[in-house]
């Protein structure tokens, strides 16, 4: 019985190895964790949910092609829309992925010059929130 017990276990955390390793590889991983050496940064919606976006770059540069949002307890994000504040527009349309309840990772990220950046968010429940960094 012990044996059967231990190779469930075993299946299960290859299981889970096995997704982790495949949404990685998919983009399709969601990461908030500061330690891990990436930008991160926080934020209160209007609804006063806890935001945290993450770029995988330290500085966020042109190359970026992936960010990940972390909502707390907020509604499912309907659009994370790039905007150049100081140059009036913005960028093609990000796509968004919702990995977990709480984790959606935009992809498309289009940083077309350097300069201020905004990611506009907008939740399905009305909520939403702005994010200001620099791309370099």
């Amino acid at each position: 019985m012990k044996e059967l017990v231990f190779q469930h276990i075993l299946t299960i955390v290859a299981s889970m190895i096995l997704t982790q390793s495949v949404l990685a590889q998919t983009g399709q991983y969601c990461d908030c964790d500061e330690a891990t050496g990436t930008k991160v940064f926080r934020a209160v919606s209007g609804d006063g949910h806890d935001l945290a976006l993450k770029f995988r770059a330290d500085p966020i540069t042109q190359a970026v092609k992936v960010a990940s949002l972390c909502a707390n307890s907020a509604g499912r994000l309907n659009e994370a829309k790039l905007w150049m504040p100081g140059m009036g527009h913005g960028s093609s349309p990000t796509v968004l992925n919702q990995v977990t309840q709480d984790c959606t990772v935009i992809e498309k990220v289009n940083f077309i010059m350097k300069g201020n950046w905004q990611f506009r968010l907008t939740f399905d429940d009305g909520d939403g929130a702005v994010f200001n960094f620099i791309v370099e």
